[in-house]
């Protein structure tokens, strides 16, 4: 089995050889671990716990969504398939395919070590802070934090069969058929009803328990505050069932599920259309269903991205993270968000179609269509989600701690929300503007002939533009520092270096994009690889070894995340040469232009060149200049229609150059009508 190994930890888990080439599709690392959609395929087993989603596939690799503050989204090499996987809040447990048990994440956990020997065992289960195995000769083992006496196995002269942890409680099924319960008891879910008949299978909740009866029937006991226990009528034609802190999951044999209980996440809501499901898993607060066709769904609370983007986003073209969520444009113009919603920060606009750009707050969020209008959803205490009136000819945004800028299609800037730390003192003059990030306390914009103009304060010290201040195609902001890219590919930093977010990582060229948050530091370049820097609280800079090709990155406050593969970056097992000094763009003027574009590049000796104009998307809009050029400078412009004369809409596009030998150079434009 190939297992996904990255310099020290696992990043990810197990991508597929082969499915590197999947556009995309997005990835994330750090304290939000994102499995991307090329690799939940053919997915046979799920199982929840408090903040993470499992899956085990066919071929027995494990799949692991959501938090990984412990290490738990870090797979060590297990060198066997998996059968199952179960999870504590500190822990992740594996049972091997030779009955073997491996566990990973807090080492130094209430969990406790693994029992000795760990051989023999046939299933297993996960509380909040203890494990617990079958064997085959039907002994039941529980170990770690026993406060509540989780681990006090009762005596069973006919073995067990079965087993199931709760929060704080465990349950079993003895080899004669009867339900037992011991542990946490403050609601009564170990006190199993006299009357139950005959089990199949029992589940345990935070406060609650149930058992699915041999004749297809649900019964439960313990807390019903929320209805956890009242199945919904007809209380018939169930195949298996599972129980999150206050809410159970039940599947009928017809594929449809019922959800039950406690809803203030969503958890109970099952996304359409509730069929073909062949499985179910709860999670403290969300919901897991394995469709038959292998493929995952999961609602509910979503903070650590357990739940994660929908399974078919497969055409992301850029993203933009916040403090604990995630924006994504899709190629066709519609939004997506996931993670922490309790401010409503996720809440896409309606209709959600004709977007341009997307742009992450702290705890807000920016939509800007393509007709120039902007909206905003989530925290509004300071009116960062206040967008002024008449405010229609916006070519982009940029979302700040408690304020919102936006950059006007004549060049200006209009910033609104908080006042403090001079969050809304925007540069003099306000013209001439192609980009513009906000920070915390403030932010930087690029004007047309690539120099930066900055405003606000910064916290901390030695904040001083650059020298020479020219040059400069595209920012970053994170919380002490800034990154600046250069038209010629290097990364110029800005601002604090403690965590070492100003040193980018040598060569210091071929760069194309560049992200920054808290004080660690991303760039992407021109052959599609992510490159990380700076202080890695939570693994945000260990960029997966094997991630592929990118073409957008987006960093949070500690974690990373990537859409994968792109048009505009080499395939896979192809990496272009460096780039030779033949083969340099210079510069695009006007940029922002109206009505013509010009492109121009230095050829230091004749060269067989292409040079074409891309989307955002990764799509070709048109091709200025194929063939054989001369040394010295060369020229070509684009007056922004199609290869059939069709006038394009305003936004940004790339400037491709492709030399004989596959080396590139790109230049973003920004066509502005």
């Amino acid at each position: 089995m190939k297992i996904w190994q990255p310099v020290r930890w696992m990043g990810l888990v197990a991508l597929v050889p082969g499915l590197l080439s999947a556009a995309g599709d997005v990835a994330g690392w750090g304290t939000r671990v994102l499995v991307p959609a090329a690799e939940q395929v053919e997915v046979i087993r799920v199982a929840g716990s408090y903040a993470n989603t499992l899956a085990v596939t066919a071929a027995g690799r494990p799949l692991i969504m959501g938090n990984n503050e412990y290490h738990q989204g870090w797979i060590p090499e297990l060198g066997r398939p998996v059968l199952k996987l179960s999870a504590s809040r500190f822990q992740v447990l594996a049972l091997l395919d030779d009955s073997s048990l491996a566990r990973w994440g807090d080492e130094q956990g209430p969990e406790g070590p693994l029992p000795d020997p760990a051989s023999g065992f046939v299933d297993i289960s996960s509380g909040d802070a203890f494990h617990a195995g079958l064997k085959a000769d039907g002994t039941l083992l529980v170990w770690g934090w026993n406060g509540d006496g989780a681990c006090d196995v009762p005596d069973s002269p006919s073995g067990w069969r079965a087993l199931e942890a709760g929060s704080r409680h465990m349950l079993g099924i003895t080899g004669d058929g009867a339900v037992r319960a011991w542990g946490w008891n403050p609601d009564g879910q170990t006190d199993v009803p006299e009357l139950l008949g005959e089990v199949a299978a029992v589940s345990g909740g935070g406060y609650h328990s149930m058992a699915l009866l041999q004749d297809g029937s649900l019964a439960g006991w313990g807390n019903n505050g929320y209805g956890q226990c009242t199945v919904p009528p007809p209380n018939s034609g169930f195949s298996s069932l599972s129980c999150g802190a206050v809410h159970t999951l039940a599947l009928r044999a017809d594929g449809s599920i019922a959800v039950f209980g406690d809803n203030s996440h969503g958890q109970c809501d099952v996304p359409a259309p509730n069929t073909d499901f062949i499985a179910v898993a709860a999670g403290d607060y969300h919901s897991v269903g394995l469709k038959a066709d292998g493929t995952l769904v999961s609602w509910g609370y979503d903070r650590y991205s357990q739940c994660g983007p929908p399974a078919d986003l497969t055409d992301c073209v850029a993203l933009s993270a916040g403090w604990d969520f995630v924006l994504g444009l899709r190629a066709d113009g519609r939004a997506v968000a996931w993670g922490w919603n309790a401010l409503g920060q996720c809440a896409v606009p309606e209709p959600n179609s004709g977007f341009a750009a997307v742009s992450a707050g702290d705890y807000h969020s920016l939509f800007l269509r393509q007709d120039g209008r902007v909206e905003a959803a989530g925290w509004n205490d300071s009116g960062q989600c206040n967008v002024p009136s008449g405010l229609e000819d916006v070519v982009a945004v940029s979302a700040g701690e408690e304020f919102s800028v936006a950059l006007r299609q004549d060049g200006s800037l209009i910033a609104w929300g908080s006042e403090n730390n001079g969050r809304l003192n925007l540069p003099v003059p306000n013209s001439g503007f192609v980009a513009v990030e906000a920070g915390p306390c403030g932010g930087l914009a690029l004007r047309a002939d690539g120099s930066i103009a900055s405003w606000g304060t910064l916290e901390g010290t030695g904040w001083t533009l650059p020298d020479p201040n020219s040059g400069f195609t595209e920012l970053a902001m994170g919380h002490v520092h800034a990154l600046l890219l250069h038209q010629d590919g290097h990364i110029v930093c800005l601002g604090e270096n403690w965590g070492g977010q100003g040193d980018v990582p040598v060569p210091n060229s071929g760069f194309v994009a560049v992200a920054a948050a808290a004080a660690a530091s991303l760039g992407l370049k021109d052959d599609g690889t992510v490159v990380a820097w700076g202080h890695d609280t939570m693994g945000q800079c260990l960029v997966p070894q094997e991630l592929g090709p990118c073409e957008a990155i987006a960093m949070g406050p500690d974690y990373t995340v990537a859409v994968r593969g792109s048009a505009l970056a080499v395939e896979p097992g192809r990496r272009p040469a460096p780039r030779p000094a033949a083969l340099t763009l210079l510069e695009a003027m006007p940029n922002p232009f109206n009505a013509r574009v010009r492109v121009s590049a230095q050829l230091s000796a004749p060269t067989e060149l292409s040079l074409d104009i891309f989307d955002l998307a990764g799509r070709r809009v048109r091709r200025l200049a194929s063939g054989l050029q001369p040394a010295g400078r060369f020229e070509a412009s684009w007056d922004g229609a199609d290869e059939s004369g069709a006038p394009t809409a305003s936004g940004f596009y790339v400037a491709r150059m492709t030399g004989a030998g596959g080396q590139q150079a790109t230049l973003r434009v920004l066509q502005v009508k």
